[in-house]
């Protein structure tokens, strides 16, 4: 009886399956011949390449440029053949068989993505592969699918399997920014395709599995990157061109025997030289996220990309990161060395200066970056934004309320000193005490807390939710990047931007795709104003007397993390600012151990220092000007039209050295070099918006706009024959703030407006359960001349302390780490 209802139940299962399948069939088929009739091939993108991407920083100074060099496409005869059976045998298995989809592997997919509620199985032909790349914005939806089909079934139209493998190899991106299998050939083995056909059979099948399986994942499958998930790979693709029948057993035990073969270095063109690879590195990241394509992609997608990277602060950054007489000393005295990165940004608009994540100068692209990828402890420097900051922002405390030296938390504990009664919280930040922090933090509420430096750019994950944060205990930390955007708010007035590099992204056609939003204000004004006369105290008389600058206002905060082994400390931090500037130092070991960390007296006063070094130098580069928020100049624009009504002119007060963008109803239409611009594509009876948009020709930075200003052409009577002499005075001034040209005149007002007649506008300015807390605090005293001491003043008495009540939605009600936590 089991036996049959195990069969009955297999069937069953089968002819779903099966009904699924046909029913997919149909609906895709259906789908795809529907918007197939629609769709028109633009052929010219599978062999022309759009512009080059460049990059350049604030000074308007070219960067990088990257370019894929389609003049000389490999054609399919010349291709070896066995990267053409590699591809085949990884990639699309029935390429030359199916008509550009393959329904079996669609369906796969499909009941993959049912299971898992999304569309991450990629299903993808050959065909479907290049019609992503060529045709498609990024994105794994259902509609995004069904236009992959769409564009493939048209290529299958229109070209060859030979012609579209050939386009598809020439249009892959290999890592090492080799692009088109010609390019990738050249930068692993340094070879021409000539040479790499003229060696040994066994070498050419192994060089060739290692390029065919590269593609999926460009930057992670090349052995430069990583040679054991490098070497998986191309084994992997060896193992399907064996199955598949393309190579022996014997060849296929030769090959997989065989080591990579590539160059001890990669083979780089010189014209793609790169100033400032680190930061280039993050400029395409950013790119990457905001144009949602891999930074691979981004590298050849045409776009322009302005930063506001400024060189002479990198110069000055790199040459005190360099310093090792700035660093602390490693106590086992062997070649690793504690290494540094440092962020220095614009708090007016979120601009990212400089930025670098090694004590040595990065040479290679696309390596690691400590300055945007390492998540750190932030001991103490997290205090003022998930403390002190929120507990501002409620309004029921102040600079000098005070808080209580409290070192048990039910089952948490701290260590703290010079630390006892009450004091100032201004006193406890200025001292870096930990208790205070800690029960300021259970006054606030920790999920209020969260929320406050989720407004700040920084996001916790779901196991922060326990009173360790309050000392920067958190589960995986912080970047310098993200604790540096963090401060941005208590430098410029309770505003923030998200930090960015990227001033405005054109793309290949010209249009400006992308432009950073402006600050916005996302905590109080008053209590950001308080918080940097709090963290000012800090560096004044405090433990950041290290990172003070004469003759500027700097504020800030240090932070040590103890190290988890017990030994001294793992981690060393300044945050500090000023109004036109913020910046992150942090110290450390990549991997810190019993006999590698920061001894325990050499604390995060050394930071401090390497900040005031830094600062001091890039605020003499900066412009006084800097440190108020870029105005962006208004203009007034006037419009006049003929008198057919198919044609309107915009004039404008011309500015030297300035670009201008047209934008009608919205919409970019044009741009003009001087101050004037036709419009030939209006039609009578229609009304049109204008605006113009000037930008500096060498930065690209925007700098000026216009008034919106409306036009309603008006309905055109045909003429009689005796007015045609008259064609010559057909405009008038017609701007919003003019009546418009009544139907009774016969002969319409020609002249433009003298400009005292021409209206116009001033410039206006924009306005735990129980475990031990690894993740410990420790700043101490700085040593000798950074010794602080307390004041010894009287204190509030503790009955004076504001009964600010508990907050009931803080996520405190599970037992708290059984830990202690050391001070500062």
């Amino acid at each position: 009886m089991g036996i049959r209802n195990t069969t009955h139940n297999v069937f069953k299962a089968t002819m779903v399956s099966l009904l699924f399948t046909v029913i997919v069939a149909l609906l895709t088929g259906l789908i795809v011949n529907q918007r197939f009739a629609s769709i028109e091939l633009d052929g010219e993108k599978l062999r022309i390449e759009p512009k080059p991407t460049r990059i350049y920083d604030a000074q308007g100074n070219k960067m990088a440029e990257f370019e894929k060099d389609r003049k000389e496409m490999t054609p399919y005869d010349e291709i070896p053949k066995e990267v053409i059976e590699g591809v085949v045998a990884t990639e699309d298995r029935e390429f030359f068989n199916h008509a550009g989809v393959n329904v079996r592997t669609i369906f796969r997919a499909v009941l993959v993505d049912l299971r898992s509620g999304s569309f991450e199985q990629g299903g993808s032909t050959i065909t479907q592969q290049l019609a992503k790349g060529i045709y498609l914005n990024p994105g794994k939806t259902l509609d995004r699918k069904i236009q992959e089909a769409v564009y493939a079934t048209a290529i299958e139209k229109e070209y060859s399997k030979q012609d579209i493998i050939a386009f598809y190899l020439n249009h892959n991106f290999y890592g090492q920014r080799a692009y088109g299998i010609k390019n990738a050939i050249q930068t692993y083995f340094g070879m021409t395709i000539e040479q790499f056909e003229k060696q040994d059979k066994i070498d050419r099948i192994a060089k060739s599995a290692l390029l065919a399986g590269i593609p999926q994942s460009p930057s992670v499958l090349n052995p430069y990157a990583n040679k054991e998930q490098a070497m998986q790979r191309r084994n992997t693709v060896l193992t399907n061109m064996y199955v598949r029948g393309y190579i022996s057993r014997e060849e296929y035990e030769a090959a997989k025997a065989k080591d990579f073969l590539v160059l001890s270095q990669p083979n780089i063109a010189d014209s793609e030289k790169i100033h400032s690879p680190e930061y280039v590195h993050y400029v395409l990241s950013e790119a990457s996220k905001i144009l949602d394509m891999p930074i691979e992609e981004v590298m050849y997608s045409g776009v322009t990309l302005y930063t506001s990277f400024e060189p002479e602060v990198y110069k000055a950054m790199r040459k005190h990161m360099a310093d090792s007489s700035l660093y602390p000393s490693n106590p086992a005295g062997d070649d690793q060395k504690i290494q540094g990165a440092s962020v220095f940004l614009n708090p007016q608009n979120g601009e990212i200066y400089a930025m670098t994540g090694s004590r040595d100068e990065i040479t290679q692209f696309l390596t690691f970056n400590r300055a945007f990828q390492a998540k750190r402890g932030p001991g103490s420097s997290f205090k003022p934004l998930i403390d002190y900051g929120p507990a501002l922002e409620t309004g029921k405390w102040n600079a000098y309320s005070t808080v209580q030296c409290q070192s048990s938390f039910g089952t948490y504990y701290v260590k703290d000193h010079n630390c006892s009664g009450s004091k100032s919280m201004t006193e406890a930040l200025r001292l870096s005490n930990n208790g205070p922090a800690v029960w300021m933090l259970q006054q606030v509420g920790i999920d209020y807390a969260r929320a406050y430096v989720e407004k700040l750019g920084i996001k916790l994950t779901d196991n922060d939710i326990y009173l360790p944060i309050a000392l920067g205990g958190l589960e995986y930390g912080v970047t310098p990047l993200e604790l540096a955007d963090g401060y941005q708010a208590f430098a410029n007035g309770g505003k923030r931007a998200e930090a960015h590099t990227i001033r405005r992204i054109v793309n290949y056609l010209d249009e400006v795709v992308y432009e950073p939003a402006q600050p916005t204000q996302v905590i109080k004004a008053e209590a950001a104003d308080q918080m940097k006369s709090m963290l000012r105290s800090v560096v004044t008389n405090g433990t950041g007397r290290n990172a003070d600058v004469p003759g500027y206002s700097i504020s800030g905060k240090t932070g040590t993390n103890e190290n988890p082994g017990g030994h001294g400390n793992k981690d060393i931090w300044f945050a500090g600012f000023t109004d036109n500037l913020v910046g992150v130092v942090w110290m450390g070991f990549d991997n810190a151990d019993s006999r590698h960390y920061i001894p325990s007296g050499q604390t995060s006063y050394i930071a401090a220092k390497m900040f005031g070094n830094i600062a001091k130098d890039t605020l003499k580069i900066l412009p006084k000007t800097t440190a108020k928020q870029k105005t962006i100049n208004k203009i007034s624009i006037d419009l006049f039209r003929n008198v057919e009504g198919n044609q309107v002119t915009i004039k404008w007060e011309d500015k030297p050295g300035l670009k201008y963008e047209i934008h009608r109803n919205d919409a970019i239409i044009g741009d003009s070099l001087d101050g004037s611009y036709t419009d030939t594509n209006v039609k009578a009876e229609k009304t049109y918006t204008y605006q113009v948009v000037g930008f500096d020709e060498k930065t690209g930075e925007k700098v000026l706009e216009s008034n919106k200003s409306s036009i309603q052409l008006p309905k055109v009577e045909e003429k009689k024959p005796t007015e045609e002499v008259q064609k010559e005075e057909d405009t008038q001034d017609i701007t919003t703030k003019e009546e418009d040209v009544t139907p009774k005149q016969e002969t319409p007002q020609t002249e433009e407006p003298s400009k005292e007649e021409t209206p116009t506008k001033e410039p206006t300015v924009t306005e735990q359960p129980k475990t031990n807390d690894t993740t410990k605090d420790t700043d101490t005293k700085p040593t000798d001349d950074t010794n602080v001491e307390e004041p010894k003043t009287s204190q509030p008495d503790a009955k004076e302390t504001p009964n600010n009540g508990n907050n009931n939605n803080q996520k405190v009600t599970e037992e708290q780490p059984s830990t202690e936590t050391n001070n500062l």
